[in-house]
């Protein structure tokens, strides 16, 4: 992200923890723009370039035509204020995930949805997320990363088949061992997973989407995400560790005598 950009990304993030709750309105403005309005009437333009990319990091929300600052957000002004690089790793929580290749790779946990998902619980009390679950999300994520996918803003996932095609498939002239090896177990899971639900998992494993913004991308109903995601992962799971725990069992709900009598369908 060159300079100027990175100075629009700050200024917004201010213009919205200055609204505070309410935060703005947002109408399209001229191409490639749009226009936040404060309570007080003040208004700022922004590309929507920079305000997708806020909304895909989880820092904004769009919500009602009002665009406001999450909590993630709210983190984000904090380390900006700080100015340093210390301040930021005081509120990182970073976590260390094993990969195939029997090396580890970081994790900040507080940059992905995942976190605050492994933190919602039923009724009952149990989590909705197996740790089991983020486990396997996390690892998606790592392999996503060491692929080098994220190297160009919009990037595919391309297969790779072997150490012959990885520039056709990859677009890297060059690619190491490790990254390719990375990306064949990322094709690999999402195979496994399946083209239904594969697309879900990379956008909030790996290009940290808010569950929020995934339903309004894919015009689904409002808390549906989180179930197809429970699915997504779940599978996920049983990829990474074949016969490992992963989430509680679906239970079945029926009436007495709701179960088919075979004999007496023969007899009859």
């Amino acid at each position: 992200m060159s300079r100027a950009a990175e100075r629009s990304v700050i200024s917004l993030i201010r213009l919205l923890a200055s609204a505070g709750g309410e935060g703005c309105g947002i109408t399209d403005g001229e191409a490639g723009l749009a226009v936040l309005t404060k309570q007080d009437g003040s208004r700022a333009r922004i590309s929507t370039a920079i305000l997708l990319d806020l909304e895909r990091r989880g820092i904004a929300l769009r919500r009602r035509k009002r665009l406001l600052l999450t909590a993630a957000g709210q983190a984000a002004l904090r380390r900006i204020d700080a100015g340093s690089d210390r301040f930021a790793a005081q509120h990182r929580d970073i976590a260390f995930r094993p990969v195939e290749d029997g090396g580890q790779v970081a994790v900040n946990l507080t940059e992905s949805p995942l976190a605050s998902l492994s933190r919602l619980k039923r009724k009952d009390g149990e989590c909705w997320f197996a740790p089991a679950l983020i486990a396997a999300g996390d690892r998606l994520r790592a392999d996503f990363t060491r692929g080098q996918y994220m190297q160009a803003m919009g990037a595919r996932l391309e297969p790779v088949t072997s150490r012959g095609n990885a520039a056709r498939g990859g677009g890297v002239a060059e690619m190491t061992e490790a990254a390719l090896a990375a990306r064949m177990r990322v094709e690999k899971a999402m195979k496994a997973v399946g083209p239904e639900l594969s697309g879900l998992l990379v956008d909030v494993c790996c290009h940290l989407k808010g569950l929020e913004l995934v339903e309004r991308e894919r015009q689904w109903p409002q808390r549906s995400a989180k179930l197809m995601l429970l699915a997504a992962l779940n599978m996920l799971a049983r990829h990474y560790e074949p016969g490992g725990a992963t989430s509680r069992p679906i239970r079945n709900w029926g009436a007495e005598g709701f179960r088919p009598d075979i004999e007496a369908d023969l007899r009859g």
